[in-house]
């Protein structure tokens, strides 16, 4: 059997973005077993017939699965209304709580969508108001648990004609809103279904009438066609009422696990689970405690900032008459601090609102700001680690307004903090500090300011803070809302004024998930001196509770750090990679036999990173069975940094070479390129994914680095499998073990089908015809990625599921294909 010499992982998002181009919009809907959750609203208190939302709903979906003969089966443990199929979840005045063990009751139906809208009461009668939203998370994970097939619509809570009630409302929608974005961001299958309702559409102040109700019918409808659209809507477990009674199961729908005949491969199957086999990363690390109770403690007192220069955050409490007390850091992940007693230079009428703290001449130590009424600030300089400060100048900044709104940051990384105006809207004003500091009275101390920010989503309801979140020196945007989740936005570096797109990064959900920690608990600080921000929660006895940031932050395309599976070593056996938005990539070798061996970063050296639109990934170009570094651009164009082959011996030079630009690009974004062997001959090839599926292909000429004015890439053409389908279903992986990468579609069903990739036929020198291998595997679903590799150094693809919490499950490839390939 021929060594692979290659392993090009390339992954299937589970989540893809609300402007992919439908493909399946003329295909019918799978059998539809449909949960509809939640209180009185769901059962359809308000309506004249008491059906609700729930009848205009199946009429539309029953209508529309008519041309596919899908079947469609309300479920529940309670019926109500004089519908057709009136089974329902939906439990009158009970609270979030309530419902979140009723959803057991019926789950047993397996259902492939569930309907949720709840909080209607805890919203009206003030109960649970800071614990819901943790609540609804929970409900919605559990669900998921039980019920993996199913898609969750979440509706956030409707407007009710109550002025009291609505206020809690819009604090809870805005948090409900930022779970829904975290668990997207996470892979789960999980729709936000906003409901406009009107006065018009109430029976009384929160009961939709029948025009309300035909509202909600509508969302929930059109939120099943995107999800449909995204080819989420999984066919659910075959199940009937003589499987299953008491939970609103009517008729048989679904289809029997494996029911689907594996049409090409082994007899004795293709495909052994192993279970997990690496769960070694984590994005957050519980810490606990590292700062127990302080004496005259103020929560809004709380300064977190390296007093010492020493990367670690140190422990200022300021008191509301100025007296500003520090504990040193000795040691982020211990309760190990030194006390430095009271630290302010001896002054009056200086009181906490005009205390700030910054490192404002770039020696690494925050230096004591203090902003008067008069608009003036003055700088006292710390001088002794701390234990010092000498004023510097009076007149440091003068002509301040907004004091409360007034913050200093260094925004662009010179190590100088810059003023910094932060509105409640989002909208950020800056000027940049010039470094003079005064010393020059004919120079300015502040350059002109600029609007850098115009808004921030749901900001008016949430704090916006400005913190380094990804240690390269510059102050990124951090929006905490109320319930304590935490989005973050990177600063690019560019900071044009805001006419410009390109300031910010949107990173998602940045905050570890069930904290228990609220809004004015949150902080962010690097506490270890390892430069990510870590995540707090602040007490209001001062004590701290810290969990550990040990990956990089994520970035606004991916949302999360990258996992890639590729031979580091050439041993036959894909290590895996962790590849944050920066290109920093953390490796973990492949030992054989589930152990893994980590070895830290190993990035190749690129100044500043990544840009935020490429991407990294693995792939042998110059046939030496090592996998190099490959930075893809959107452009197309591409970069690659040679492995060594010194991995992991750091003491025989470098990982990786210099960057080498190997292709300047096509007509196609680098979002369609992919390199894989499709000739077998160990040497990455250059593909371009059309839209349709088909794929154009470069062969890699053996010439890289280029020699002596030699192709690189040789043109192939276009290939067409039969079958194609849209990029983002097709996978290249190596399954029989011929070095040659097959094409393979995963279609709506999690059904997967082979193509076969016969090589270059050797009398033209041309691609050979790809031909239907057959269905290979069936039920290949998952909250998760998908990504195919050799983990087991066989020369075969495995197939692996990485979960959103990094956990790695694998399914080895056990079959020898010969029959087949």
């Amino acid at each position: 059997m021929a060594k692979l010499c290659l392993q090009h992982a390339v992954l299937l998002a589970v989540t893809l973005l609300s402007t992919i181009v439908s493909f399946v919009t003329a295909q019918g809907f799978p059998d539809l077993r449909i949960l509809c959750l939640g209180d009185s609203i769901t059962r359809g208190s308000g309506s004249l017939d008491l059906n609700g939302y729930r009848k205009g709903l199946r009429e539309k979906i029953v209508a529309y699965g008519n041309a596919s003969n899908s079947l469609v089966d309300m479920v529940g443990s309670l019926k109500g209304g004089n519908m057709q199929d009136n089974d329902h979840q939906g439990h009158s005045g009970k609270m979030i709580r309530e419902i979140n063990t009723y959803w057991n009751l019926s789950i047993a139906a397996r259902p492939n969508i569930v309907l949720i809208h709840a909080g209607t009461n805890n919203m009206d009668m003030g109960v649970d108001l800071d614990q819901a939203p943790m609540l609804m998370k929970n409900m919605i994970l559990g669900i998921m648990s039980a019920a993996p097939e199913a898609v969750v619509f979440v509706a956030p809570v409707i407007w009710a004609n109550d002025t009291r009630m609505q206020a809690n409302t819009d604090k809870f929608n805005v948090d409900l809103r930022a779970i829904i974005a975290e668990l997207q961001q996470a892979g789960k299958l999980l729709l936000e279904v906003p409901i406009d309702i009107g006065i018009s559409d109430l029976a009384d102040k929160k009961h939709p009438n029948d025009l309300g109700y035909a509202k909600m019918a509508d969302a929930w409808y059109n939120a099943i066609l995107q999800a449909h659209n995204r080819t989420w809507l999984q066919q659910p477990i075959k199940l009937g009422p003589q499987d299953v009674s008491s939970v609103g199961l009517s008729i048989t729908t679904g289809r029997q696990v494996g029911s689907q005949s594996v049409e090409a491969g082994c007899n004795g199957g293709n495909w052994e689970s192993m279970g997990t086999v690496f769960d070694d990363y984590r994005d957050w690390e519980d810490v606990g405690g590292i700062m127990g109770p302080v004496a005259n403690a103020y929560q809004a007192g709380l300064i977190l900032t390296d007093l010492n220069n020493d990367g670690l955050a140190d422990y200022i409490m300021v008191d509301n008459n100025g007296a500003v007390r520090a504990w040193i850091n000795n040691n982020g992940s211990a309760m190990q601090w030194t006390s430095l007693g009271q630290i302010n230079p001896t002054w009056s009428g200086v009181t906490r609102s005009m205390i700030r703290m910054a490192d404002v001449d770039n020696d690494g130590r925050a230096d004591m700001i203090v902003i008067y009424s008069t608009g003036v600030a003055k700088i006292w300089k710390n001088t002794n680690d701390g234990k010092n400060f000498t004023l510097i100048n009076s007149q440091w900044a003068t002509g301040l307004k907004d004091r409360d709104k007034t913050f200093f940051e260094d925004m662009d990384g010179d190590g100088y903090a810059d003023r910094v105006i932060v509105y409640s809207t989002g909208a950020i004003k800056w000027a940049r500090n010039t470094g003079n500091n005064g010393n020059d009275t004919s120079k300015p101390n502040w350059e002109t300011e600029k609007t850098i920010a115009s808004s921030f989503p749901n900001a008016a309801s949430a704090k916006v803070q400005l913190r380094d979140l990804d240690g390269d020196k510059k102050s990124d945007v951090v929006v905490v809302y109320p319930g304590g989740s935490v989005r973050g936005f990177r600063n690019s570096g560019i900071l044009k004024s805001d006419t410009y797109g390109g300031n910010w990064i949107d990173l998602g959900i940045i905050s570890p998930s069930s904290t228990g920690v609220t809004a004015p608990m949150a902080r962010l600080a690097d506490m270890d001196g390892d430069g990510l921000a870590d995540f707090l929660g602040v007490a209001t006895d001062g004590s701290i509770k810290m969990w550990r940031k040990r990956h990089a932050v994520a970035s606004g395309d991916t949302k999360g750090a990258v996992f890639r599976f590729a031979d580091l070593t050439g041993n036959g056996r894909a290590d895996l990679i962790v590849v944050d938005p920066k290109g920093r990539s953390r490796v973990w070798l492949n030992q054989g036999g589930r152990k893994w061996n980590s070895l830290g970063e190993m990035t190749p050296s690129i100044p500043g990173g990544i840009s935020a639109t490429a991407r990294a990934e693995f792939s042998d170009v110059n046939g030496d069975g090592l996998a190099d570094y490959l930075v893809i651009e959107q452009s197309g164009s591409v970069k690659a940094y040679l492995n060594n082959g010194n991995i992991p011996d750091a003491g025989k030079g470098l990982f990786w070479q210099s960057a080498l630009t190997i292709a300047s690009g096509t007509s196609q974004p680098g979002d369609k390129t992919r390199f894989t062997d499709v000739t077998g001959n160990g040497y990455a090839d250059y593909l371009i994914l059309l839209q349709n599926g088909n794929f154009y292909t470069y062969l890699n000429q053996k010439n890289i680095p280029a020699q002596n004015g030699g192709r690189v890439w040789g043109t192939q053409g276009t290939v067409k499998p039969s079958g194609v389908q849209a990029p983002n279903k097709v996978f290249f992986a190596d399954i029989t073990g011929s070095g040659r990468a097959q094409y393979l579609i995963h279609d709506t069903y999690g059904n997967v089908t082979a193509y076969n990739n016969p090589g270059l036929n050797p009398s033209t020198g041309k691609m050979g015809a790809w031909s239907r291998m057959g269905v290979i595997a069936t039920n290949l679903t998952s909250q998760g990625t998908g990504i195919y590799a050799d983990i087991d150094g066989d020369g075969k693809d495995d197939y692996l599921v990485v979960s959103s919490t990094g956990q790695v499950d694998a399914y080895r490839n056990i079959c020898n294909w010969n029959s087949t390939a």
